[in-house]
């Protein structure tokens, strides 16, 4: 078998195959036992460097453009969890698109080297390995580092995966290490809920391998050499007569590249560079994040609209393939053929199927196997694309055609992707006042096609950084729980009670975000009354998430001035965590804190001083245990313990303890903004 080098044992009849580098391979299936492909994605990347594309030179899984800058102590804190003793850890590093997570998770896999076996599972071949099960029966020789990027796409298979790891006994085997890469995680909400939740054993065993619990926040590029050297590298490549002027040399230059809100993300650098080529540098630097993937993806529009030409197609035609195409995330040969029938039925779209297919075949390269039409890449490349074509702006609207039934119609044969390809527009463009993929996701909500599944993996997905996006999150879940509540009542031998209390108390959590805190009590009460009585019949699977929907149901009847009523509740979450947390303080007394802190803050609206400062000095105490041991995930918690408690000493007339402890949380976030002051 052909594993670039680094071949795994065979133990006895068992066989895993897995790939530390390079493209996909050839392999061996022993006895037809399971196995994983991982992958670096060389293949990937020379198809579509032969493209002549510039956005080939953005590829994260690219090193012989740049290398790897400024990430020393990611890379170290990262290398230390690979070499911790426990035989199974996973760990979410999350961060904006640019950021570098992907770039980052390349680098670590090619880094560590042998003995370990370290890659990407790509989506279809992830699928094939979960297709064929038995992970009892997996086995491998070496340390496995497997790279998974987007997980909230594909949360259900994942959570099958975990639920089978928990439950095998891999005892004797080399290390396993999960790293998820994705934009936006919260533990108590969306998609990590969803991977880690369950309740039971389960479900406290899915949480005991996060490392740490919380999701890893991968910050940004913040010395202004290497954000210089990012954007003068890809300067280089557009253009060799140019370069980026020296530090000092114009201090205007100097002034964006330190205070630009996209500075320290190094998508945006290297866009940045290659935009500044024909824009101007500065000019380059005046564009919003928005705006500089909009201009590359106009060049690659342009780049793909004169293929079209070159061969007898219409250059606006091949640029609205190459938009669904990347809408779906690549399409086999029959798939693309479809969707050029479909938009050949447009008014004045006559064109020679075969030729588009062939035209779409050689510029967009199949990246993923069974497909033979790739999607503009990076992502939010071929999101802007996407705008460029079918938005409020572009080619379609100006030709006066409705936009959103030509994308819900194109989704159709590929629902799963093209939620995603949308969500992902969401996040990245309503931001920045782009409301059309909003649209797009509420018309594709509307269709008959979406399940209940789509509409949960599009709403868990949807951050909270726009009124839009809120607004459509609330929207979603009334859908999903009304849908779950006609579901029980046509299936009554099926139990959806978790399933509708999970639904009842994320649309309360995104109620109270608008501020609509009666709806929001509503559905959050709701919520408890099914998990009090779901824990009433297994305290081990209900009790953590009743005492989270506790939290919950307290923070909204303190915000309608129900205070004794918000204290009783919180109380009661502060004793059911106070329960768990005796049991398994691993996995709750942060969770304990938490609701202590939130006790503390009922107590204090009701003017019971001495009481709310009790439940902050345990607070603190707890967070300072736990900071100890994991600072960078505790310490951000305890600054805000401390400031609580100042804040009861200084109510009390403790004014001198008051001092020592805003200071400390003072010198805190001190430390934390100096390392990362977004």
């Amino acid at each position: 078998m052909d594993l670039n080098g680094q071949a795994a044992n065979v133990f006895g009849h068992d066989n895993i195959v897995v790939q530390a580098s390079g493209s996909g391979v050839n392999v061996t299936v022993v006895h037809g036992q399971p196995h994983l492909k991982l992958t670096l994605y060389a293949r990937r990347t020379a198809l579509v460097a032969q493209t002549g594309s510039e956005t080939a030179l953005l590829s994260a899984y690219r090193d012989d453009v740049v290398p790897l800058l400024g990430r020393e102590r990611e890379m170290a804190d990262l290398r230390a969890w690979l070499d911790a003793d426990k035989p199974v850890s996973m760990r979410v590093l999350i961060g904006g698109a640019g950021r570098g997570k992907t770039r980052l998770a390349a680098e670590l896999a090619r880094s560590v080297g042998d003995p370990w076996l370290a890659g990407f599972a790509g989506e279809s071949e992830f699928a094939r390995f979960r297709k064929d099960g038995r992970t009892e029966e997996w086995r491998w020789d070496k340390p496995v580092l497997v790279l998974i990027d987007y997980p909230a796409s594909r949360v259900a298979a994942l959570k099958d995966w975990l639920n089978e790891i928990v439950d095998a006994s891999f005892d004797g085997r080399p290390k396993l290490r999960l790293l998820l890469l994705e934009r936006q995680a919260q533990a108590k909400i969306g998609w990590l809920a969803e991977l880690v939740g369950g309740g039971g054993d389960l479900s406290l065993a899915k949480s005991a391998l996060l490392d740490p619990r919380e999701p890893v926040e991968l910050g940004p590029l913040e010395d202004l050499g290497f954000r210089r050297k990012l954007f003068a590298t890809l300067l280089r490549r557009a253009d060799p007569a140019l370069d980026a002027p020296e530090a000092g040399a114009d201090a205007e230059f100097d002034r964006k590249l330190a205070g630009h809100k996209w500075g320290g993300d190094p998508l945006f650098l290297m866009m940045a560079g290659l935009v500044a080529a024909k824009a101007g540098v500065n000019a380059a630097l005046s564009l919003s994040h928005a705006d500089l993937a909009l201009e590359v993806a106009d060049r690659e529009l342009a780049r793909i609209g004169r293929l079209g030409a070159a061969r007898g197609i219409a250059p606006a035609f091949l640029r609205r393939m190459a938009a669904l195409a990347t809408l779906v995330q690549g399409a086999s040969a029959a798939d693309a053929r479809a969707l050029a029938e479909a938009e050949r039925a447009a008014p004045g779209a006559t064109v020679d199927l075969d030729a588009v297919v062939l035209a779409l075949r050689e510029a967009l390269p199949a990246l993923e196997p069974g497909k033979a039409v790739g999607a503009i890449l990076p992502d939010i490349v071929g999101e802007a694309a996407l705008l460029r074509v079918f938005g409020d702006d572009g080619e379609i609207a100006a030709a006066g055609a409705p936009t959103a039934p030509r994308l819900v119609a194109a989704a159709r044969s590929a629902v799963k992707a093209a939620s995603e390809t949308l969500v992902r527009a969401a996040q990245d463009f309503a931001p920045a006042g782009r409301l059309e993929p909003i649209r797009w996701l509420e018309a594709w909500s509307e269709a008959p096609e979406t399940d209940l599944g789509a509409l949960m993996q599009i709403a868990n997905a949807l951050p909270s950084q726009t009124l839009a996006l809120r607004e459509m999150a609330v929207e979603l879940y009334f859908k999903i729980s009304n849908m779950i509540m006609e579901l029980r009542k046509t299936s009554p031998e099926v139990d959806l009670k978790p399933l509708a209390a999970t639904a009842l108390n994320n649309l309360g959590y995104r109620l109270k975000e608008l501020g609509r805190c009666d709806d929001a009590l509503d559905a959050t009460q709701k919520a408890v009354d099914i998990l009090r009585r779901l824990a009433a019949e297994r305290p081990d699977a209900f009790l953590p998430d009743l005492a989270m929907s506790l939290n919950n149901l307290g923070g909204c009847l303190s915000a309608l001035g129900r205070r004794e009523d918000a204290i009783a509740t919180a109380q009661e979450g502060v004793d059911i965590c106070r329960r768990l947390a005796a049991e398994r303080p691993d996995a709750f007394l942060s969770d304990l804190a938490m609701s202590l802190n939130n006790l503390g803050n009922r107590l204090s609206a009701l003017g019971r001083r001495e009481e709310a400062l009790v439940a902050a000095q345990e607070a603190v105490t707890i967070r300072r245990s736990l900071a100890a041991e994991r600072p960078d995930a505790f310490l951000p918690d305890l600054a805000g313990s401390l400031n609580n408690l100042g804040n009861y000493l200084s109510e009390l007339g403790r004014c001198e303890e008051a001092l020592a402890a805003a200071q400390e949380a003072v010198t805190i976030r001190r430390s934390l903004a100096a390392e990362r002051p977004d």
